[in-house]
């Protein structure tokens, strides 16, 4: 290839070039594809805006892009600044990064001027993508709403699944309520099970368990371990909606801390205050361990508790004075009678005044 590449005119190793050099970059071959790049350097005076580009994109490597590198490229408005601009964007998004407002204000330019072609979907869905990690969900929704029918079906999952967990981590809960219900539908039946998911998670967190229900019904089956998850958020909904057997029934066959910890809760509200202790404990949950031993009664576990508690478990573990059957207690037995109330009281003060409450209540 290379031999054959230095054989050829200087005009066709000008067109040549950076086509090549592209395709071995796709295929992970960037030295081969910087020896292209000199071949054609050393034979040609001007460097063309497609050597330049590829030239950018090896200066790259496996990072992220540099805009330096590309915004003489973007702003020539040349053939190749949408290529270069789609590049950008593209890589600056992949390697977690933002664009710009700038940015998003060319895509939205240049899909325009191309609207009839091929390159107005890739730049349809790069503005996509920039706008929903830039957090302006709104605006990616009703670009995606609008541009959909230019998407195949791969590329609609793909910023179905972007928007979905955009929405679901970082929306306010305002924009997050209004856009869920004006596209959770299609969220549901195109997103990933991941992404599903982590929208029922948010659901449940604005008090909405049977939406989250909803959207968990109409969601396709997933794999194993999301599916796993899953079951975890579908028995805490029956939770949230005060069925705890229910859940007690989606938490069937699975195990760890976290199916645990809802066991626990499912038999918290059942009043097995016993069998709730020790699940909190197997699943690491000390504070509810201890506040799970405290509606149990077992006063022997609160021994290492929150020390108000601590020292009223030792109060009721007290061994109750002996007073006579007939007749008046004696002086001693009165006077142990009234330290154990005094020492009782000044427990449940204590403890009382202990409890974080709020400075004021509203009417």
């Amino acid at each position: 290839i290379k031999r054959s590449q230095m054989a050829m005119p200087g005009a066709l190793k000008a067109v040549t070039a950076p086509l090549l050099a592209n395709r071995f970059m796709a295929a992970k071959e960037e030295d081969f594809a910087r020896d292209v790049l000199r071949i054609v350097e050393r034979d040609l005076l001007d460097t063309s805006a497609r050597q330049a580009l590829a030239a950018a994109k090896l200066a790259s490597g496996d990072g992220p892009p540099n805009r330096a590198d590309f915004a003489p490229l973007i702003a020539s408005n040349s053939d190749i600044s949408p290529e270069a601009l789609l590049h950008y964007t593209n890589e600056t998004l992949a390697h977690g990064g933002r664009v710009d407002t700038e940015i998003i204000g060319l895509l939205e330019s240049y899909r325009s001027q191309y609207r009839d072609g091929p390159l107005a979907t890739d730049l349809a869905r790069a503005e996509v993508l920039s706008q929903a990690a830039l957090e302006n969900f709104p605006a990616a929704f009703s670009l995606y709403e609008g541009e959909r029918d230019r998407f195949d079906e791969d590329t609609r999952a793909e910023l179905t699944d972007a928007l979905a967990e955009g929405l679901a981590s970082t929306a306010s809960n305002a924009i997050f309520t209004r856009l869920y219900f004006a596209q959770g539908s299609e969220m549901a039946e195109t997103a990933s099970p991941d992404a599903t998911n982590a929208l029922a998670a948010r659901l449940l967190d604005l008090g909405l368990p049977e939406t989250a229900e909803e959207l968990l019904a109409a969601a396709p089956p997933a794999r194993s371990d999301a599916e796993d998850a899953r079951r975890l958020l579908l028995a805490q909904v029956a939770l949230d909606m005060n069925l705890p057997r229910k859940a007690e029934a989606e938490l069937e066959g699975l195990s760890g801390a976290a199916a645990d910890k809802l066991r626990a809760a499912a038999r918290l509200a059942r009043d097995d205050f016993a069998t709730a202790q020790a699940l909190y404990s197997a699943a690491g949950e000390a504070e509810a361990t201890i506040e799970a031993a405290w509606l149990a009664r077992d006063w022997q576990a609160l021994a290492d508790a929150q020390a108000e508690k601590a020292r009223l478990a030792e109060v009721v573990q007290q061994t109750p004075v002996d007073l006579p059957e007939l007749g008046p207690p004696t002086l001693a037995a009165s006077r142990e009678v009234l330290d154990q109330s005094d020492e009782t009281r000044s427990a449940l003060r204590d403890l009382l005044s202990a409890l974080d409450m709020p400075d004021q209540v509203d009417p």
